[in-house]
């Protein structure tokens, strides 16, 4: 069962409860008829609401994976420090950085 499902019984069972309590017919009908249309505003509102914010975010990180020149003038931006540490490296550092161990190590032995 969905986690939903114990928080969505127990809401049930507080609004029948608070049905039960009602004075007469007429406050009856007004608190049925507002749990109704409290129902279906979840439904069809807030429900799609939730859809279309899951979707956002999962095309806003899209977006963000994709986007190489975001990523360059975050970095230029920080001066390639961000908030771990990242820093921009580009295939010429990285050859330097081989060049410059590799003697290192042969000179140790």
């Amino acid at each position: 069962l969905p986690p939903s499902v114990p928080l969505s019984t127990a809401c049930s069972v507080v609004l029948f409860v608070g049905t039960l309590a009602a004075s007469d017919f007429t406050d009856f009908c007004e608190g049925y008829f507002i749990e109704l249309l409290f129902g279906i505003a979840e439904r069809l509102v807030i429900s799609s609401i939730v859809e279309n914010t899951y979707k956002a975010i999962a095309a806003a990180g899209k977006w963000v994976r994709t986007r190489s020149w975001f990523w360059r003038g975050f970095l230029r931006l920080t001066f390639g420090f961000g908030s771990r540490g990242l820093i921009m490296v580009t295939e010429e550092d990285e050859e330097g950085e081989a060049e410059e161990e590799a003697p290192a190590a042969e000179e140790d032995p």
